[in-house]
């Protein structure tokens, strides 16, 4: 499974405002949700992992790289959704 972000701040700084939130089970986190929706019974034992994949220069280069990197990922192991960003929801298509 793979959540695609973006930020202007840190990787570590981030990172810990998702493990916050984690910590917290908010229901603003995708990690919580995650666990909620596939792993309620083995919460203690999931674990996550972040990797930036690559820097920008410009604000805009770097939201245009997340939008095509969530359109092109395999939705099937997306956590995304987009909607808490007035965004477009992301299309799945199930066989």
């Amino acid at each position: 499974m793979t959540y695609e972000g973006e930020t202007s701040r840190n990787i570590h700084i981030r990172g810990n405002e998702h493990y916050k939130q984690l910590q917290n089970k908010s229901k603003h986190s995708v990690l919580y949700k995650h666990i909620q929706n596939e792993h309620s019974h083995e919460e203690t034992l999931v674990k996550f992992q972040m990797v930036m994949t690559r820097s920008f220069k410009k604000s805009l280069s770097r939201q245009i790289d997340e939008g095509l990197r969530i359109k092109h990922a395999d939705k099937t192991g997306l956590l995304n959704s987009k909607a808490e960003f007035h965004g477009p929801c992301v299309v799945r298509k199930f066989k």
